[in-house]
């Protein structure tokens, strides 16, 4: 399956949501330098929920901050280009599952005066996905059916 087809019920557009979300942060965090050592989901309390396990250099801040907010991007592309929601709605509809990766964002961002801001490290995340958006599709699909790849899964 390479995109997703709401007539085709072989996997549950939640799960693909959250994959969408954690291939993101994948995609994003091995463009910019980070080592990817698992993407992994796992049934949640209310639904699916995912982790992603990278490891960046202590210099590259930036770069993890961006990481950090490419997985509520990609939830919000995959969203819009899926199930057909327009950009404010599927941004407001996938908020609520980005709370930790944004409270990140905001500590490691107090560490470091030079950081990027969230709205800058947000469109970088956003230009890199729409640039490798059929990457992060085919990372998805995979995810989604195995729901646990190691770094050669990525």
């Amino acid at each position: 399956m390479s995109h997703y087809d709401p007539s085709n019920t072989d996997l549950d557009p939640d799960l693909l949501r959250i994959a969408a979300h954690e291939a993101g942060h994948a995609i994003v965090g091995v463009l910019n330098g980070g080592e990817v050592h698992e993407i992994k989901i796992y049934p949640a309390s209310e639904g699916y929920a995912g982790v992603t396990r990278i490891k960046f250099a202590d210099e590259l801040l930036n770069e993890l901050l961006i990481g950090l907010c490419a997985g509520h991007e990609a939830e919000t592309l995959w969203s819009m280009r899926h199930l057909g929601y327009s950009r404010s709605k599927a941004f407001r509809s996938t908020k609520d599952g980005c709370h930790t990766d944004m409270a990140l964002v905001r500590k490691y961002r107090r560490r470091d005066d030079n950081a990027l801001t969230e709205t800058a490290a947000r469109g970088r995340a956003h230009s890199l996905l729409i640039q490798h958006w059929p990457r992060v599709e085919r990372l998805t699909d995979r995810l989604a059916c195995a729901r646990r790849l190691t770094t050669a899964g990525v």
